[in-house]
């Protein structure tokens, strides 16, 4: 392991307390952004994990670490606002499956888009090529964090 010098300390300090503070405000847009739409943090997490795949709510629970009720409960709330549908299993007709509504692939890309312009107007004093070498930061970052994991 090699030595830190304590600039390069001092500098990691800070971009840990400005991460931290950006990812509590960026929380606190977004909450605030899906209040509009009636939809919890929790309930978007539920949407998402059954983006791709149609999860039995025992699934669901395991996944949250959550009892099978309170998803239910959630479910009923997204199904009440149209997002998803329960289907019974056709394998094993005693397990109900949680998808996607028809129309909510859509509600995601309308949400996306209008949290996306939301938030690019927090960035308007920084620059396209800076916004370019933020990114090119942040996945490298994460490209070396994979490869010690």
């Amino acid at each position: 392991m090699e030595k830190i010098t304590n600039k390069r300390k001092e500098l990691f300090e800070q971009i840990m307390l400005a991460m931290s503070e950006l990812h509590r405000r960026f929380a606190t847009q977004r909450d605030g952004f899906l209040a509009q739409f009636q939809i919890s943090r929790p309930q978007l997490d539920l949407l998402f994990a059954i983006k791709h795949s149609s999860p039995t709510t025992g699934e669901l629970a395991e996944l949250f670490s959550i009892t099978p009720s309170a998803v239910s409960q959630m479910v009923a709330q997204l199904e009440r606002k149209g997002l998803v549908a329960r289907s019974v299993d056709q394998d094993d007709k005693r397990v109900t499956r949680v998808q996607l509504a028809p129309n909510t692939r859509k509600v995601f890309k309308d949400m996306r888009d209008q949290f996306v312009s939301h938030l690019s107007g927090k960035f308007c004093a920084v620059s396209d090529t800076e916004l370019e070498t933020l990114l090119q930061i942040l996945h490298k970052t994460i490209s070396q964090t994979e490869k010690e994991a």
